[in-house]
């Protein structure tokens, strides 16, 4: 272990830590994880359900989550096309003597990937899909029990902290990063029998101190996947963090590259080691960046305002085809229908003075019908944001010609070039990683 003395050690890391729990904060970044949950599993908004009426429609329009659905297949499809062939990198020489050294790499990085790591491809597409969901997805390499093999790790976003304007988690861009761990009751003993870890009786039970998103994130995946376990996490888990960290420790001019593995809640430090490779094991993912931030922009926010103006649209139609379907009925009788005290219902009735016979509401379905085809139109606006079309969403085309057809597709390759670029470059990064650790190991 480093000589760095344990208590300014868990000083600074505790000031750091909720510093930037504070910046998250501030970013809204529950509120944004939680949008994005509600969008893609569409779930009912419950004050749609309200208004105008009781039992209002409050079914959302599949925007956010067929566009998803679709892009997430062609990422996947881009990267691993070619899994079957044993080929998903190809390693490029430098001049003309490494051709060799070239193609022997190429085969050990391949290998790797389609065949050394367990589940690779798998593990791949949910980080993908992560990463579509909100924004950005951090995934870590660990070291496994077989000799050179390491494995990639899809980490909850919640449980990434770093400062907000930290580009990336790579020692150039990032002063420190930390990786919270939920450890249970047996992960805690082994930690024990391990005998390289100390003050493991320190380490505090619950979700994070001075944060709820872990908690709120978990109590919406209840409400999405209808399976409870927020008692088992409240009840048999321990939380640790792993702090990668730039450290000018006190009375000194000489940087430390450190890995620390502490306790957030209890700020006891477990152990503390040198960085010696000054390698950190992660790899951000990200496809619509929000330049120079730790925490890029979800297709879910991309389309927040199509989707909800869609919603809305929608629900306005249905409402006023149920109104349609089912109008109120108004009847002779001793009161004044006043609707400050009553709520109009489909197939109510109503008594009104001086009516003198059984009148209904008129019904006005230009608004329906105007309404539909809005929505339609907000599909493609949707389609243009993301940069896919419905071209490649296999739906029939829009155009009237073959000439249009070509036309748009030229334009659309633009868009998902630009795509291609930022999936280039986090399986770049994530092989690089690969290489490094395989190379150590």
């Amino acid at each position: 272990e480093v000589d760095i003395p344990d208590k300014e050690l868990s000083e600074f890391l505790q000031q750091e830590l909720t510093n930037q729990m504070m910046d998250q904060s501030d970013f809204g970044f529950a509120d944004k994880l939680a949008y994005d949950k509600h969008a893609y599993y569409e779930l009912l908004n419950e004050e749609a359900l309200h208004y105008p009426y009781e039992n209002a429609s409050a079914w959302p329009v599949s925007i956010t989550s067929a566009i998803m659905d679709t892009l997430h297949a062609m990422i996947d499809d881009y990267i691993w096309r070619n899994s079957g062939m044993g080929k998903v990198v190809n390693v490029r020489p430098i001049g003309d003597i490494n051709r060799s050294i070239s193609r022997n790499l190429t085969s050990v990085i391949n290998w790797l990937n389609v065949d050394g790591i367990v589940d690779h491809e798998l593990q791949d597409s949910e980080g993908n899909f992560f990463m579509l969901l909100h924004g950005t997805q951090y995934e870590t390499l660990l070291r496994t029990e077989d000799e050179g093999v390491v494995q990639p790790v899809n980490v909850p976003i919640e449980f990434i902290i770093l400062p907000t304007d930290s580009n990336s988690p790579h020692p150039r861009d990032c002063e420190m990063i930390t990786r919270i761990l939920p450890f249970s009751d047996n992960h805690v003993r082994l930690r024990i029998s391990q005998k390289i870890y100390r003050n493991l009786h320190q380490l505090g039970r619950n979700f994070i101190p001075t944060s709820n998103t872990a908690e709120t994130l978990q109590r919406l995946t209840e409400e999405i996947t209808k399976i409870g376990s927020s008692n088992k996490f409240t009840r048999n888990t321990w939380y640790s963090a792993e702090t990668y960290m730039e450290y000018y420790p006190m009375g000194s001019l000489r940087r430390r590259n450190l890995i620390v593995t502490w306790s957030p809640q209890t700020g006891a430090i477990h152990r503390k080691i040198e960085n010696g490779d000054n390698i950190r094991p992660f790899i951000k993912k990200s496809i619509y960046p929000n330049y120079q931030r730790a925490f890029d922009r979800s297709l879910p926010e991309l389309l927040r305002n199509i989707q909800e103006k869609a919603d809305w649209l929608d629900k306005q139609a249905t409402d006023a085809g149920d109104k349609a379907i089912s109008p109120a009925m108004f009847y002779d009788g001793l009161e004044r229908f006043d609707t400050r005290y009553s709520a109009r219902e489909p197939t109510g009735s109503y008594p009104m003075k001086n009516v003198n016979s059984i009148k209904f509401e008129e019904i006005n379905i230009a608004p329906i019908l105007s309404n539909r085809e809005e929505v339609k139109n907000l599909y493609a606006r949707a389609e243009r944001r993301s940069g896919i079309s419905d071209l490649q969403q296999g739906t029939a085309s829009r155009s009237r010609t073959l000439g249009q057809d070509l036309i748009r597709n030229r334009f659309n390759n633009l868009r998902a070039t630009e795509i291609q670029k930022h999936i280039n470059s986090n399986w770049r990064i994530k092989q690089e990683l690969i290489y490094q650790y395989a190379d150590l190991y």
